[in-house]
This record gives structure tokens, C-alpha cells and sequence, in this order.
């Protein structure tokens, strides 16, 4: 049997929809706990001898490029989580294509091998954001 484990590699701030309670401006100032559990859950895989795919946000990414290096060293996959966490469906094809190539560019600039992957933030690669597979696929 083959099973599948994966992680999303966000900031506990980084939740959808509360744009005007916590905006992006707001980011900087609040305290980051991303590395230390995501270094908690690459301990445990490593203690078992297994790998995943993580799906990092490219925010994340740019501030903390060595956790993205840690990663992508331990032998697992690294995915898009889309660079600032939003909502397909609250984009336009532009700005989610730009979302894409910037998260890919601050990926590989950390040290991130080949992307092949991607989640959708929140489930929204949906029947709201119809014209979004194809930009995946680009």
C-alpha cells in the first residue's frame, strides 16, 4: 500500500477571508512559529524513514529560505502554497499567474528542486475559479 503525507507550510496567521481583521501589512509584526514546527515534523519523518511533500508558501519561503533548504535536503517534494496564501477565486487569472511565478521564483531562489506540485489555499481550485486549471498547468 502507498500512502501519501503532506504538509502546508504557512504561518498560523496565514488563514483566508480576514483580510480586515489581519491584513498582509500586519504580517511582519506578529510572532513566526513556522520553523519550529515544521522542523518538528521533518524530525519525525526522518526518525521513520519517510518522506512527503510540502507545500510552502512563498512568503514563508522568503523570509525563511534555509527552512526551505532543510526541506528540499531531507529529500522531500516542495509544492506551491501560493506566495500570499489567498483564495483562487478572490483573484483574477492575472494576479494568480503572477501569485504562481512568484512563489516558484522565491522557492527556487532557497534551494527548492523541481516544483511540479500545487495546492489550492482554502480548497478554492474549484467550480468558483474556472478558468484557474489552466494557469496551473502553464
Amino acid at each position: 500500500m502507498v500512502n501519501a503525507f503532506t504538509v502546508d507550510v504557512e504561518e498560523w496567521f496565514h488563514v483566508c477571508g480576514v483580510d480586515d481583521r489581519l491584513p498582509a501589512s500586519s504580517w511582519e509584526t506578529l510572532e513566526s512559529r513556522v520553523v519550529p514546527t515544521t522542523r518538528a515534523v521533518l524530525d519525525d519523518l526522518a526518525e521513520f524513514g519517510h518522506r512527503a511533500t510540502f507545500f510552502i508558501v512563498g512568503w514563508v519561503a522568503e523570509r525563511h529560505p534555509t527552512l526551505v533548504r532543510e526541506i528540499a535536503d531531507a529529500g522531500h517534494e516542495i509544492g506551491l502554497h501560493g506566495f500570499w496564501h489567498r483564495r483562487l477565486f478572490e483573484l483574477t487569472p492575472d494576479t494568480f499567474r503572477q501569485d504562481l511565478r512568484d512563489n516558484i521564483a522565491v522557492l527556487q531562489a532557497a534551494g527548492a528542486g523541481p516544483i511540479v506540485s500545487f495546492r489550492a489555499p482554502e480548497w478554492s481550485l474549484n467550480e468558483r475559479a474556472p478558468w484557474a486549471l489552466p494557469i496551473v498547468v502553464e
